[in-house]
């Protein structure tokens, strides 16, 4: 009654209120038709659906993380977002939409429900995706979106934003001859998920423990099953439109990269120049 007479009625907000003991009824309505605060969470490029999820209960959201979990495993019921029905079902792949929670900041309800979490990423992503002609693009070059996605997330992890481009074209230049990609940030990957810590050279322990792992890049010539973490725009942009020979001579012909150590990569078009460069740098990191 005191909310119709106080003109409360069809103004009231969802979502979380925290109201005190001593508040009035006008006071209470008045807050319950105020805009609650939302939870705001900044997402970096490179983070794994696993990592999404500790940023979101340590911002102090309260979810149930085995419905997300099952969610994040049924594309079908976010079917009616294009870049869902590109996404193919293989039984070995981790979280069937990892990949396309897009980096960015977001605002939650700190009860926000488990369907929303996942629709307020994927609205952001339909967005992006559209907005930068990615799927023709990807169709261009042969590759489909998935694929782009998938190599873009080993890109995100490989380089500076500087060098993701080149990084990129070598990626391209092994798949297409039928080379495994052998990168470390799918191994890295693995060694995350069992709770250890990145390396910045694979060992020949992570290539024995992860030998028969889909997602060892070393063991396989060809994409994992889907992406390793949530690319950005410049690795999804290093993979869709990559160094050419005009940006970089020779561009076709590089096979190779080594960490440098200083976060950059150096260069390499035959094995044996490669492999005089690991030790060189593997080398001077064992002795500093």
């Amino acid at each position: 009654i005191l909310s119709k007479i106080n003109g409360f009625d069809g103004n009231f907000r969802s979502g979380t209120h925290y109201l005190l003991d001593n508040m009035s009824y006008d006071e209470m309505m008045l807050l319950l038709t105020s805009k609650p605060d939302p939870i705001t969470i900044t997402f970096p490029e490179g983070l794994s659906y696993s990592q999404v999820k500790e940023r979101m209960k340590k911002a102090g959201m309260r979810f149930d993380e085995d419905i997300l979990d099952e969610m994040m495993k049924r594309p079908n019921l976010f079917i009616d977002y294009d870049f869902m029905q590109e996404i193919p079902f293989y039984p070995e792949r981790d979280w069937m939409m990892q990949g396309y929670l897009w980096p960015d900041t977001y605002q939650f309800d700190v009860n926000e429900s488990e369907e929303n979490i996942l629709r307020k990423f994927f609205d952001n992503t339909e967005r992006k995706l559209r907005n930068g002609n990615y799927y023709e693009r990807a169709e261009i070059i042969g590759m489909t979106l998935d694929q782009a996605i998938t190599l873009a997330s080993l890109v995100q992890k490989e380089g500076p934003m500087s060098e993701m481009p080149k990084i990129g074209r070598v990626f391209i230049n092994r798949l297409r001859q039928e080379m495994p990609l052998q990168s470390c940030a799918t191994i890295n990957y693995l060694r995350e998920a069992d709770g250890l810590e990145p390396v910045l050279w694979v060992r020949n322990s992570d290539l024995e423990r992860y030998q028969d792992n889909p997602y060892n890049t070393y063991g396989i010539a060809a994409l994992p099953p889907g992406p390793i973490n949530s690319p950005g725009t410049v690795a999804l942009e290093g993979v869709l439109w990559p160094a050419t020979e005009r940006s970089w001579a020779g561009a076709n012909s590089y096979l190779y990269f080594v960490a440098k150590g200083d976060g950059y990569n150096d260069f390499s078009k035959t094995y044996e120049e490669h492999q005089e460069k690991t030790a060189k740098y593997s080398g001077a990191q064992q002795t500093n």
